[in-house]
C-alpha cells in the first residue's frame, strides 16, 4: 500500500500537472514503493526510466546478441530481418525517452519531469503491447522444434 504522504503529494501534483490517476501509474511503475515524497516527480521519472531500460536491454539482446549466450543466439535467429527492423525502430523510440530522462537528471525541473511522465504515459499502453508481442515471439522460439545438434553446433 502506498505511503499516505506519497499519495497526498502525488494528488497535489496530479492536479497541478494533469497527471494520470495514481492507481494507473502505480500499476505500471510501482510508484507506491517510493520511500520519500521529496522530489516525487523526479523519483517517478526514475522508476519509469528503470522500466524503459529493462525493455531496452531485452531488445538489445534480440538485435545485437551476445554470441556467448545460447539464449540470445537462439532467440535472435527466431526474428526475421523485417521484424528486426520494426524492433529497431521501437528500440529507437525507447532510447529517445531514456535519453530525455538522462537530460532531465541534469535539469531537475519539476514541470519538465511532469511533461516526461505525461509523454511516456500516453505511449505506455502501446509500448507494453509491443513488448508483449516480442515476449510471445521469444517464447514461441523455444516451443517450436529445433535441431539440438544445429543449436549446440553453432556454439561449439
Amino acid at each position: 500500500m502506498a505511503d499516505v504522504n506519497i499519495r497526498k503529494v502525488y494528488d497535489k501534483l496530479k492536479s497541478q500537472y494533469k497527471l494520470p490517476e495514481f492507481e494507473s501509474i502505480d500499476n505500471d511503475f510501482e510508484i507506491s514503493y517510493i520511500e520519500h515524497d521529496n522530489f516525487l516527480l523526479r523519483e517517478i521519472r526514475r522508476k519509469i526510466s528503470d522500466k524503459i531500460e529493462f525493455y531496452i536491454k531485452i531488445l538489445e539482446d534480440v538485435l545485437q546478441p551476445d554470441t556467448n549466450s545460447m539464449t540470445n543466439m537462439h532467440e535472435y535467429r527466431s526474428f526475421d530481418e523485417e521484424r528486426k527492423k520494426v524492433l529497431f525502430n521501437f528500440y529507437k523510440e525507447l532510447m529517445i525517452f531514456h535519453r530525455i530522462s538522462l537530460i532531465l537528471e541534469c535539469k531537475l525541473n519539476e514541470k519538465e519531469e511532469a511533461k516526461f511522465i505525461l509523454d511516456i504515459y500516453s505511449n505506455w499502453e502501446n509500448f507494453k503491447k509491443e513488448m508483449e508481442r516480442i515476449f510471445e515471439e521469444m517464447k514461441k522460439s523455444w516451443i517450436s522444434d529445433t535441431d539440438v545438434k544445429e543449436e549446440l553446433g553453432y556454439f561449439g
